[in-house]
């Protein structure tokens, strides 16, 4: 409010000086001077006879104008002026609206709605999968005809990751024998199983089991012996169509 009422101020006070300005008379000139005097010594007005002879007096005779050069005298003229920059904004825009319609035409040639989106095949409301990255098993191995045995011998030895990869590739293949641990991802394995309504205890057991495979592939991570052990005895009880 104070700055508004200060510009309001500086306005009215330029206005007045400029109307000051404007009614002020104008300075005499030395070639009207001699003019005005005589006007002034013929008038019949004794005070302006009186001015007339002050003037005649020789403190007062002489009149010198003063020229003030306002333009330098030079054949350069220097001008400060801002260039015109309207062709400039010109082409500023125009480049704008240019990439504008080459990111429009991108999008619609390599934008591929519902890619990122697209729910896997099975996915109920509610149901969070693992991750959709792919952990291949050591290729595609040659399951023993005892899988929890063979998992067993191998984390005795120290191989983890071949004994979750037995124990992965093995439920797989028991659950779902038409679909190969290789060729899918852990997420479309779980999919799968929810689209066929797998009984919960089996599905939470095949989460667990996919989730420390996932972290032994992918991290490194082992799981303790108390997970695996777990992980090992109810093998046979959830993946049936394999011997144990």
């Amino acid at each position: 409010m104070s700055r508004r009422l200060a510009c309001f101020l500086m306005l009215l006070l330029a206005l007045a000086l400029t109307e000051a300005e404007a009614e002020s008379p104008p300075a005499l000139q030395c070639e009207t001077r001699a003019e005005y005097i005589e006007s002034l010594q013929a008038s019949d007005d004794h005070l302006q006879r009186q001015l007339g002879q002050l003037y005649t007096e020789p403190d007062a005779r002489h009149c010198r104008s003063i020229r003030v050069r306002v333009q330098a005298e030079s054949d350069f003229d220097w001008n400060l002026r801002w260039p015109d920059l309207s062709f400039l904004a010109w082409s500023l825009r125009a480049v704008a609206v240019v990439l504008l319609v080459i990111a429009c035409l991108w999008l619609l040639r390599h934008w591929k709605p519902g890619v990122r989106m697209k729910k896997p095949d099975g996915q109920e409301p509610g149901v969070r999968l693992p991750g959709l990255r792919r952990s291949r098993p050591t290729a595609e191995l040659q399951l023993p005809a005892n899988i929890p045995a063979a998992a067993d011998e191998a984390w005795l030895a120290g191989q983890h990751r071949l004994a979750l990869s037995l124990l992965y590739q093995g439920a797989v293949e028991s659950l779902l024998p038409e679909r190969s641990a290789a060729a899918h991802t852990e997420g479309e394995v779980l999919a799968e199983l929810v689209r066929r309504h797998l009984k919960t205890e089996a599905l939470d057991w095949m989460r667990q089991l996919t989730g420390a495979w996932q972290r032994m592939a992918w991290a490194g991570l082992s799981p303790g012996d108390g997970e695996f052990e777990q992980l090992l005895r109810d093998w046979p009880r959830h993946c049936r169509g394999r011997p144990s």
